[in-house]
This record gives C-alpha cells, structure tokens and sequence, in this order.
C-alpha cells in the first residue's frame, strides 16, 4: 500500500509503502505524512502537537535504545518485512 506524501502546499511530492495491517494507524487524521531530506538522507515525518512522528519507528514500535533499518535501503519502503530494529549500544569507555 502506498501512502502520499505532501510538500507544505498540500502537494503530492512522493509515495512511501507500508504494509495493509499498517494502514488504520498510519492515514487518520494525526498525521500528515511528509517527505523530509536532511544532508541527502530522505525520511518520512509526520509533525504532531507531541513532537515529531518518524514513520519507521511508529510501524516498527521501536523503543529509544533501538534504530531501525531499511534492509532493501530504500528509506521510502516502510513494509514490516522492510524494517530490522536492532539495539543501539552506548559506548561506555568514554568520559
């Protein structure tokens, strides 16, 4: 399933992929998703009044201690088999 992502004009700009028992939680009314590109790295955002919503961690119910993959690096393919979480481990040796 694909889901439209929208410019700040309320324009199409792309499409991400999500898997179908996704779809009820990802298009409601608390988000609108859209296309960000910071320093060439495209993720997909929703701005809420809690702050903002990374689709990859939302679908993938990823904790803080965790990071989550795009097997296929595809960062616009967000289908569960698409997305790996795996743990962040903090560095403790430094001061």
């Amino acid at each position: 399933i694909a889901i439209l992502l929208q410019d700040k004009y309320g324009r199409t700009e792309a499409k991400a992929l999500i898997s179908k028992p996704d779809l009820n939680n990802v298009v409601n009314k608390t988000f609108i998703w859209v296309l960000q590109k910071v320093d060439g790295v495209v993720s997909v955002i929703a701005n809420t009044p809690n702050g903002r919503v990374n689709l990859e961690r939302l679908i993938s119910t990823a904790s803080d201690d965790e990071k989550v993959k795009h097997i296929n690096y595809d960062r616009l393919d967000n289908t569960r088999k698409n997305l790996k979480k795996t743990i962040i481990i903090k560095d403790t040796t430094k001061a």
